[in-house]
């Protein structure tokens, strides 16, 4: 979506009004990134500050993901096979939700730990918003996982099911022979983040 806005941005026609209503590049610059030009990271980040209304950049970035993979839908998607891969590949400890593929407001929250050594992270604390239930087996009331849990190397999913639809802060901490490790969840609710009038209609 944000290439398909930033190429529209620089077709002939009225793209300079949206781009200056939106605050993105070609809004006033006296020279144009040829057409086709590859969306860079810079670029990226300008387009989501505007579609993203949040005071938080890790909120913002969080709730990008989350409507990336609901946007694709397709688990078996090889751009989201590609990200997941990504995210278990990551040392130490990483989190990240995923939107139920069947539409409701269920959310499997994944959990991965890899890192070589011979003890197992044992859960330190977790919390989770009051608005959301964990469906861990021994989690208690706003909690991801019960304290003293210990993670297998892997991916773990916790499912989550949302009592009212609005957004949902999660996090993680786990200690290793090594130290602690923390992971965040954001999970953006319907109110919480909004297409602003300029995209609608274009």
């Amino acid at each position: 979506m944000a290439r398909n806005a930033l190429a529209g941005i620089h077709q002939p026609g009225d793209g300079h009004s949206v781009a200056a209503s939106l605050g993105l590049p070609g809004s006033g610059d006296d020279e144009e990134p040829p057409p086709g030009e590859e969306l860079s990271q810079d670029r990226f980040h300008q387009w989501k500050s505007v579609y993203c209304s949040t005071t938080s950049y890790a909120d913002a970035s969080r709730a990008a993901e989350f409507f990336m993979q609901e946007a694709i839908s397709d688990p078996a998607s090889p751009i989201l096979v590609a990200w997941r891969a990504c995210m278990e590949d990551r040392e130490g400890l990483a989190c990240w939700a995923t939107p139920s593929p069947s539409g409701s407001r269920d959310i499997l929250l994944g959990v991965n730990w890899r890192k070589d050594g011979n003890s197992q992270p044992e859960v330190r604390h977790s919390f989770l918003s009051r608005n959301a239930v964990s469906n861990f087996k021994g989690a208690p009331a706003r909690r991801l996982l019960p304290r003293g849990h210990k993670l297998d190397n892997g991916t773990l999913g916790i499912p989550l099911a949302s009592l009212d639809g609005a957004g949902i802060v999660a996090n993680l901490t786990v200690s290793q022979e090594e130290g602690e490790y923390s992971c965040n969840v954001f999970i953006p609710g319907e109110r919480d983040f909004t297409l602003r009038e300029p995209f609608v209609g274009h």
